[in-house]
């Protein structure tokens, strides 16, 4: 299990201001902090059975601004689903499909229903346009950098929603 440290406000927008000069602005604060201490990054936690990569530096960018989401939800990572191109969290509260041939995106389905993610964004007009997708799901597509942080604020609700329901 990871461990948890708690930033103090001076100190977190001090890592933001140098995440800025860095020009890493949407690197997650482990990487930002990987960088400012000199600290080479352990592999062995994300691997390729684990967790998807794509050969397309745009798509292995969304994946890397995923990748701490989804292992804070997912300790074990992803599995892979060969017969729907899926990598599914357990538990399953968010899938994600690698487009990278054509689109170049990111197919993502989230665990609850449009509706229930209309509140996330505190009155911010979202960048992700979020669908019906099966039964309790829904799905959006993940298409630059700039949406990212919508898309681990979703992320992180729709574990929450499926965690309030008592069905983790």
């Amino acid at each position: 299990m990871s461990k948890q440290i708690t930033l103090d406000d001076d100190v977190f927008f001090a890592l933001v201001n140098k995440a800025i000069e860095l020009n890493m602005f949407f690197c997650s604060v482990n990487d930002i902090l990987r960088v400012i201490l000199n600290v080479k990054k352990q592999e062995t936690q994300i691997n390729s059975d684990n967790y998807p990569n794509s050969k397309v530096p745009e798509v292995q960018s969304l994946l890397n601004g995923l990748r701490d989401i989804i292992f804070s939800i997912s300790k074990n990572g992803l599995k892979y689903h060969s017969n729907n191109r899926r990598w599914v969290a357990d538990p399953n509260t968010v899938t994600i499909t690698v487009q990278d041939a054509r689109s170049r995106n990111l197919r993502i389905t989230v665990y609850g229903r449009p509706h229930e993610f209309e509140d996330v964004f505190g009155g911010l007009k979202s960048e992700l346009e979020i669908k019906d997708d099966m039964a309790s799901f829904s799905r959006f597509i993940l298409n630059n950098e700039k949406q990212l942080p919508f898309a681990i604020k979703v992320i992180q609700h729709s574990y929450n929603i499926k965690k309030e329901r008592g069905r983790l």
